[in-house]
């Protein structure tokens, strides 16, 4: 049982960290957005398209573009897409997410 605490202890932390570190890195202008493409076609009604959006490259110090795909999501939740923020030195990407929607009584 204590391993099993550590182990979840220690991924919080690295999330936490990679969060904290991916959240800093700044852009003097925006990459071009790719040409839309085309969706595939949904393989099922159970999937839901998560659209592409940018990842940082750590060793070419660049964004790249990561292509849209279908997923299946947990219940209960909706995927926000990441967006450019605008901050004091430039642009910063705020990755996709998905949020757990508050179930209504």
């Amino acid at each position: 049982m204590k391993a099993i605490r550590i182990l979840i202890i220690t991924i919080i932390t690295l999330s936490i960290s990679w969060t904290a570190t991916n959240a800093q890195i700044v852009v003097k202008e925006k990459p071009i957005a790719p040409k839309a493409i085309e969706k595939p076609v949904k393989p099922d009604a159970k999937y839901v398209w998560v659209a592409g959006e940018w990842k940082f490259n750590k060793t070419t110090k660049v964004y790249d573009w990561i292509k849209g795909h279908w997923f299946i999501p947990r219940p209960n939740t909706v995927w926000v897409p990441g967006y450019w923020s605008k901050v004091t030195d430039g642009y910063l990407w705020v990755y996709g997410q998905w949020k757990v929607i508050p179930k209504t009584n």
